[in-house]
């Protein structure tokens, strides 16, 4: 039988309920965690919400590779068959990128997990 008791969670630091059974180490509890994971394949970099950068479809990366996922987005509307989709290559430049710059540039930098 598990007891419960107060910890802290090792990733945004907020006090939540730990559950404790014998020989086993403690869990922490779900809590809204704002701790985030980045998606990109093999990345282990982890940080709050506010150092990753969520893309339309949900997915959260840190900002080094939100800015190779949105330079290769880029590479591919420019060079896509026939004209360009200056439209879409617009808001990337306009809406995306300048918020993955602003956390690369402020520093904002997640650290490696472990």
């Amino acid at each position: 039988m598990a007891t419960r008791q107060p910890g802290r969670c090792p990733d945004c630091g907020e006090v939540v309920t730990v559950a404790l059974r014998k020989g086993q180490p403690g869990r922490v509890l779900p809590h809204g965690c704002p701790s985030r994971l980045c998606e990109h394949a093999r990345c282990r970099v982890q940080g709050l919400a506010d150092q990753m950068i969520r893309f339309q479809s949900g997915e959260w990366y840190c900002p080094g590779h939100a800015l190779l996922l949105v330079a290769r987005e880029l590479v591919a509307l420019h060079r896509a068959r026939g004209e360009a989709n200056w439209t879409a290559i617009s808001e990337i430049l306009g809406e995306t990128l300048p918020a993955v710059i602003a956390k690369l540039e402020h520093g904002h930098l997640p650290t490696q997990g472990e």
